[in-house]
């Protein structure tokens, strides 16, 4: 008989569920800046630098990294988790800041919004190896004083 160790750990399905909706978030971002899909969407961010090949380059990257991150999120990485908390808390910026200027995309933000509210939960991130320790009171630095 085959036995399931440790490393082998069954992925919960709210985990599947925000890899598969980041990935999907992340591949639309990546063929927005291959010029492969037309964007509709006018961010803050493409405002401010104006539309140019750079921007693109930029964006393409961090979809590259999205979508690293939402495997290695499957796959029970601490790396995945990192990466897709960093990258959709400045996709969470990016689009609260376009919601301001009404030309947001709602649901983009939802999906954003509830991607991070999971992650953040303790059950979520003590999988990840992020423990939550609700007894430490002490700041960090102040344990010798």
């Amino acid at each position: 008989m085959d036995e399931v160790g440790p490393a082998e750990r069954r992925v919960p399905f709210g985990i599947w569920v925000v890899a598969i909706l980041v990935t999907l978030l992340w591949v639309l971002v990546l063929l927005d800046a291959t010029g492969i899909r037309p964007s509709n969407s006018n961010t803050i961010l493409a405002d401010a630098v104006g539309t140019n090949r750079l921007l693109d380059w930029i964006a393409g990257g961090l979809a590259i990294l999205g979508i690293f991150g939402a495997i290695a999120l499957i796959r029970l990485k601490p790396i995945g988790f990192v990466l897709t908390v960093v990258l959709a808390s400045i996709g969470l910026f990016n689009t609260l800041a376009s919601e301001f200027q009404g030309k947001g995309d709602d649901l983009r933000l939802a999906i954003i919004v509830v991607a991070v509210l999971y992650l953040n939960q303790p059950a979520v991130r003590a999988i990840f190896g992020r423990p939550d320790d609700p007894d430490r009171t002490v700041p960090r630095g102040a344990e010798g004083e």
